[in-house]
């Protein structure tokens, strides 16, 4: 026999339902890093700062080497939480200075507005160190490697603004 319901109802079109659905849409749930939704919504935010006030930005492309290998002998979780680590160590890498986000499988991007190139070859050495600050993933001895390659927007080709 039912007596009564207790519940309630909420509108999924209140603001604070939109923002954090609109959130969601931008944010890989894995790592919480943006997805590629998200970076190229930054990434057009970086092309106008470039064509209005010739600021220019470099693109990082992170990846985990081997990162199928790793699957396969260690398992699933053990790569989730792989990918979780190094998105972390990037993001405490590059701190607020660049808009970061996962790709797809273990491939990540970070976006960086410089001033100088040395900037860009300091930011490069920094993320290319990271591996030797990881040891342990998730209480196994674990040591990453990355593969790390950078662009810059005014020297690319597919660019719509190269060599300007």
């Amino acid at each position: 026999q039912i007596c009564g319901l207790l519940g309630y109802f909420s509108e999924t079109d209140a603001p604070e339902f939109r923002k954090e659905r609109e959130t969601l849409s931008r944010r890989d749930p894995l790592t919480g890093l943006l997805n590629v939704r998200g970076l190229r919504e930054a990434e057009y935010a970086y092309q106008d700062e470039y064509d209005l006030r010739k600021r220019d930005y470099a693109r990082f492309q992170i990846s985990i080497t081997d990162f199928s290998d790793v699957n396969r002998q260690y398992g699933y979780d053990f790569g989730d939480l792989l990918l979780r680590t190094v998105a972390d160590a990037i993001l405490n890498c590059c701190g607020n200075t660049a808009s970061i986000g996962r790709v797809r499988g273990a491939q990540f991007t970070a976006l960086y507005q410089f001033e100088t190139k040395e900037r860009i070859d300091a930011l490069t050495e920094r993320i290319r160190e990271i591996p030797s600050h990881i040891h342990n993933v998730g209480g196994v001895p674990f040591t990453p490697y990355l593969s790390v390659e950078s662009s810059i927007f005014s020297e690319s080709e597919s660019g719509s603004h190269g060599g300007e």
